[in-house]
């Protein structure tokens, strides 16, 4: 909270036309950068003052919206709200319908994507009276108590 009475205003008046959210996500992953930095740091590892050639924009749920049955977006932009059609890949169908946590507007190589984050429910889990232990070893990577040889 601190951070942000100490910069919020001044970043505020520097961008005008951005949108107030959008300065806050901005803060965050400037902060996360630093924090990533000072840690490396602090492990006595090499650093550098950070930086990125191609930075996302962080939406949370008041900068942006997805609706999973229309496959469309909303996003803030200083322009307003920009409202776009997307296309999941194949192998993320399994998440469609999650509560969405965050989205990224990443750019490279000339193309936009959106990173979703997603929060699914656990996994039900069915209770069983079986045990299996595992054995990691030189040999057989991995081993279970009922002699199986796992290779991967």
């Amino acid at each position: 909270m601190e951070l942000h009475k100490r910069t919020y205003s001044d970043l505020r008046a520097q961008y005008p036309h951005l949108p107030a959210q959008l300065v806050c996500a901005a803060r965050v992953k400037a902060t996360e950068a630093m924090k990533s930095a000072l840690a490396r740091l602090n492990k006595g590892r090499k650093t550098r003052a950070p930086r990125s050639r191609l930075c996302p924009l962080r939406y949370d749920a008041r900068s942006s919206w997805v609706k999973w049955e229309t496959l469309t977006c909303s996003l803030a932009t200083i322009a307003g709200r920009v409202h776009l059609s997307f296309a999941v890949p194949a192998h993320a169908h399994t998440y469609l319908g999650g509560k969405v946590c965050s989205t990224d507007l990443c750019f490279r190589q000339g193309t936009y994507s959106l990173h979703v984050v997603v929060s699914l429910p656990d996994p039900v889990v069915s209770p069983s009276e079986e045990v299996i232990g595992v054995d990691l070893g030189l040999t057989h990577p991995a081993v279970t108590s009922k002699g199986s040889k796992q290779v991967s």
